[in-house]
């Protein structure tokens, strides 16, 4: 798969584009999330007629791409300083540097505490956080499926416990969908 990156005028703007060459049938023009224009066609495509296809497309993709900006810039670049929030299962916290004695990272009250003996230097506080991320991560997964099985065995349902894999409907508590009741 050969990757080339050229460029289109079209009026005042200019549309960079990369083209993938793959064996298919058709030409693809693809406006990724990130405004960039990537372009799937045939290994034998010339340049000139995968431009005329682009020059013909071109009023769509400026539009995606306009489109697009108006979500950029994603999470700016992380500093790891004081009071900066971070994303941890899908909610922010604020991050607090605290000094310390022992290096260690903790979640406390929507704050991500890292607690080092050199809270000055972001560096260190950013393999602190990245550390804290990994262990967790790979704690949840080891972790995740017995812990997710053994809480969901058991649910309240009309202030009775009934076990999660009965059918909808068999416990005598109303039927929430009308096709998984006989």
């Amino acid at each position: 798969m050969m990757r080339e990156l050229h460029c289109l005028q079209y009026g005042e703007q200019e549309i960079r584009y990369e083209i993938v060459r793959r064996p298919r049938k058709t030409l693809e023009i693809a406006v990724e999330p990130d405004a960039s224009v990537v372009i799937a066609a045939l290994e034998d495509a010339t340049l000139d007629a995968i431009e005329a296809k682009l020059r013909k497309r071109a009023a769509w993709v400026t539009r995606q791409q306009r489109y697009f900006a108006q979500f950029l810039p994603r999470t700016p670049e992380r500093r790891f300083v004081a009071c900066e929030t971070h994303l941890y299962l899908r909610r922010q916290y604020r991050l607090k540097v605290v000094p310390h004695v022992q290096e260690c990272v903790k979640l406390i009250r929507g704050f991500i505490v890292v607690q080092t003996h050199r809270p000055t230097r972001p560096e260190v506080t950013r393999e602190l956080v990245e550390a804290w991320y990994r262990d967790r991560h790979t704690s949840s997964f080891r972790s995740g499926s017995s812990s997710v099985s053994a809480t969901s065995r058991i649910r309240r349902h009309s202030g009775r416990k009934v076990s999660s894999y009965a059918r909808p409907g068999s416990d005598g508590g109303p039927c929430r969908r009308p096709d998984a009741c006989s």
